[in-house]
């Protein structure tokens, strides 16, 4: 699975406070390379320094699957709806998107066309406002929730070890993930992790990156991906990168891209409506136009 965020995003406008505490000890597998649990990809996370270009990963941790409690209407609240999506901080506590219902966030994704809302998260009470949408307004509305962890909230030290990282990751999405179980099928892991480690140039030479900062970077994404195979082995993960909306939509068949994510619905920088959650910038209708006229 493949995440293109289109669009500018702001490192720390994904925020949440984050509860580190309560961790179980988990240990991350010695064997840098190993394939992919099925359905899994994420960024780049192999033992050699990054690469800008990749966007794949293999990543597979072994963990003790706990037993599976799903229930009927649980299951009825998963959704399929990918690609053309957009991104929103629903789980804020504070804000427009704290004060607009549910309900008009979801009309107005409607009215552009989205069938995907990308909500960051950080602990289990931001994952309880995502479990609400899905079993309420959002239950068999057309537009699925994609929920991003969100490890610098969650207290991610980009200097710290890999072990560290590891821990971190993996406690964040354990946190998150048990909520969400059978709801989503898919969770982002990270926002933009590899703004920390860019040292230089576009991105794309290694010399564009910190080998010191990489083993923490590849550290918490395979923590986060390993707790929420945990929780649940049937979620697909995935992260990010940053692109122009009109190249991906292109590419999508080549590299089988899922999803597209426009930075924002609501912001008062780079949103599609100001932080009003009522007036609408031209890019709007652009957007909307948009994808109208480019059907997936």
């Amino acid at each position: 699975m493949m995440l293109a965020s289109a669009g500018s995003a702001a490192l720390s406008a994904c925020g949440g406070s984050g509860d580190v505490s309560g961790s179980t000890k988990a240990t991350p597998s010695t064997d840098t390379t190993t394939q992919a649990a099925s359905g899994t990809s994420a960024s780049s996370a192999s033992a050699s320094t990054p690469a800008a270009t990749s966007t794949t990963t293999n990543a597979n941790v072994s963990t003790t699957q706990p037993a599976d409690t799903t229930t009927p209407a649980q299951t009825a609240a998963v959704s399929d709806g990918l690609f053309y999506g957009i991104n929103g901080h629903m789980a804020w506590g504070s804000g427009i998107y704290k004060t607009m219902p549910q309900a008009d966030q979801l009309a107005l994704l409607q009215d552009l066309g989205v069938t995907n809302y990308r909500c960051d998260i950080a602990d289990a009470g931001m994952s309880g406002t995502i479990v609400k949408a899905l079993k309420g307004p959002f239950l068999n509305s057309g537009v699925s929730i994609l929920p991003v962890l969100n490890p610098l909230s969650a207290r991610w030290d980009p200097t710290s070890t890999e072990a560290d990282a590891y821990q971190l990751g993996y406690d964040l999405a354990v946190r998150c993930t048990t909520p969400l179980k059978g709801l989503v099928k898919y969770i982002e892991c990270g926002n933009e992790l590899d703004v920390p480690i860019k040292i230089g140039g576009d991105g794309s030479s290694s010399a564009d990156w910190s080998p010191t900062l990489w083993p923490p970077f590849r550290g918490v994404i395979r923590g986060m991906i390993a707790g929420v195979k945990a929780v649940d082995p049937n979620i697909q993960c995935g992260v990010n990168v940053g692109v122009p909306m009109a190249y991906y939509r292109k590419v999508k068949d080549k590299y089988n891209i899922q999803c597209i994510m426009m930075y924002a619905m609501i912001d008062k920088d780079f949103g599609l409506i100001q932080a009003d959650g009522v007036t609408k910038n031209p890019a709007y209708q652009v957007f909307k136009d948009f994808v109208a006229a480019n059907p997936v």
